[in-house]
């Protein structure tokens, strides 16, 4: 780790515990503007910003270490930092020299913050789904309408970065064109917060572009190109989640150790007894899987090879692995896990959000198992992870999918080959990571991620495991639970339940 990254992760150190107050940040629902101003002027915000503009320039590798820091200290005030860099991305990568020139100076030092606005009420992880459109109707002149939700820092931001499907006189299928919209431009408004149990701190919000008039000088990257672009924001999002997540999995078993250390039960140390133990090397385990995953990673970017199968299991593990160990430190924690002067509790609902942001953990499993089902990308995957030999197990599932009913139900099938993409991917990383460097939880890990292989192989073989896959009756259910079918009538304007939820729309 290079000098001027050691000086930022210890930085960041120091200030968590001298300037940072948690519990007041969650519940005022918002991050302390001191808070804000001392990232700002620390670079946080501009890890990947050239030094030119004021930025720290950092690489993949090292702007993984600061975000899986950040991810130690809080989990909001790291979602924050990358919401931001969402935003500040695809003006670094694709922004001309003028939007470079205009807004990288001020976004670098945190003057002005930045959001990326993509998700929509029917299009959240699906991108193709989107309905906003931008047309040309005059020479240098789009016209964007579009209506977004859950954007992350949209009422903070100066800027936003907009995805659109592209309206022209001929239609190119998933044709999407990205822009830039400043605050204040005529037609453009955010709506109103939505509150979340988790990430109290940052803010969400709808946004509604109605005739936003865009000029040419504010289309990043070329017209018709901005599914490229959001593919890489997702990429390299989808990385800041599991690095971010690696932090928090950190913290929490530090607590889980130190607590289990400390605390006697009637057989001793509760950190003597077997099942603690088992619980604490499951830990672990999956701590070092990820970290080999994200850093493998990073090397990979740095000689530009992406490949979207491995960010997508980088996000899909980090995050469940992460409500692994939340969940475990809280159970062992006992009462004070669940108290909220621990903090065991905000990691645990923030964790919780993970799952859900940038995709959910169902929906990039089966689009991982989707592609995996193509040889050509098992061996493309399996080859840059010097690892050809593990495309013998996805054979083997495959096998054992076309001998059941299972098979037949693409859906399932394609979940179930994601899952397994996701073990092969962590146990090449883990094998390559260990050529580099010795790692002493090497052959812990290695055992626990063949435990899953083989585990995942006979579940899928029991016979009871096709019950699962049988018809829902739904409406004998919601008749059978009708009494505890309970929506509130009292007039509360925060408190209105989604209308998608309701009986009656």
């Amino acid at each position: 780790m290079s000098e001027n990254v050691e000086r930022i992760t210890s930085w960041l150190k120091t200030f968590a515990q001298t300037r940072v107050n948690f519990r007041l940040q969650n519940d005022r629902r918002c991050i302390q503007p001191h808070v804000i101003l001392e990232l700002g002027r620390q670079g946080i915000f501009a890890i990947q910003i050239e030094k030119q503009y004021g930025g720290l320039g950092l690489s993949h590798y090292e702007s993984c270490k600061v975000i899986e820091q950040l991810g130690g200290i809080d989990l909001t005030i790291a979602s924050m930092v990358g919401q931001n860099n969402m935003g500040i991305r695809p003006i670094v990568n694709f922004g001309s020299q003028q939007l470079r020139d205009e807004f990288l100076p001020v976004l670098a030092t945190g003057q002005m913050l930045t959001s990326f606005a993509m998700t929509e009420p029917q299009a959240g992880s699906h991108i193709q789904g989107i309905t906003s459109t931008i047309k040309k109707t005059a020479e240098n002149k789009y016209l964007l309408n579009a209506q977004k939700m859950w954007i992350g820092m949209g009422s903070w931001c100066g800027v936003t970065c907009v995805i659109a499907k592209h309206s022209g006189e001929q239609q190119i299928p998933n044709s999407m064109t990205a822009c830039i919209v400043r605050n204040g431009t005529p037609g453009f408004s955010v709506g109103e917060e939505q509150l979340s149990i988790g990430m109290r701190g940052s803010v969400q919000n709808h946004m509604l572009f109605r005739d936003v008039v865009v000029p040419d000088s504010d289309i990043v990257g070329k017209v018709e190109e901005g599914y490229i672009i959001a593919n890489d924001i997702m990429q390299f999002t989808r990385l800041g989640v599991a690095a971010m997540s690696l932090g928090a999995m950190k913290r929490c078993l530090v607590y889980t150790i130190r607590y289990a250390s400390r605390r006697k039960i009637n057989t001793g140390l509760l950190i003597d007894n077997t099942a603690t133990k088992m619980k604490i090397n499951a830990c672990r385990a999956k701590i070092s899987a990820v970290e080999s995953l994200v850093y493998t990673t990073c090397e990979l970017l740095q000689q530009s090879i992406i490949i979207p199968e491995i960010h997508m299991v980088a996000k899909i593990t980090g995050t469940e692995f992460l409500g692994d160990v939340v969940d475990d430190a809280l159970q062992l924690l006992g009462g004070r896990g669940y108290s909220e002067n621990n903090l065991l509790a905000y990691f645990f609902v923030d964790a919780r959000a993970l799952r859900i942001f940038e995709g959910p953990s169902e929906t990039l499993l089966y689009y991982c198992g989707q592609l995996m089902k193509l040889r050509s990308r098992r061996t493309k995957v399996f080859a840059h992870l010097k690892a050809t030999d593990l495309k013998s197990y996805l054979e083997e599932l495959d096998s054992v999918l076309q001998s059941s009913s299972l098979g037949s139900d693409e859906n399932f099938a394609c979940s179930a080959r994601g899952k397994m993409t996701c073990w092969l991917v962590l146990l090449a990383t883990l094998r390559l990571s260990n050529i580099t460097r010795v790692l002493p939880e090497y052959s812990l890990t290695e055992a626990w991620i063949l435990n899953r292989i083989e585990t995942q192989m006979q579940q899928l073989r029991l016979e009871a495991y096709n019950n699962l896959l049988r018809e829902v009756d739904t409406q004998e259910i919601l008749n059978s639970f009708a009494n505890v079918d309970i929506e509130q009538v009292i007039p509360d304007e925060e408190c209105d339940m989604d209308r998608l939820l309701r009986r009656k729309i």
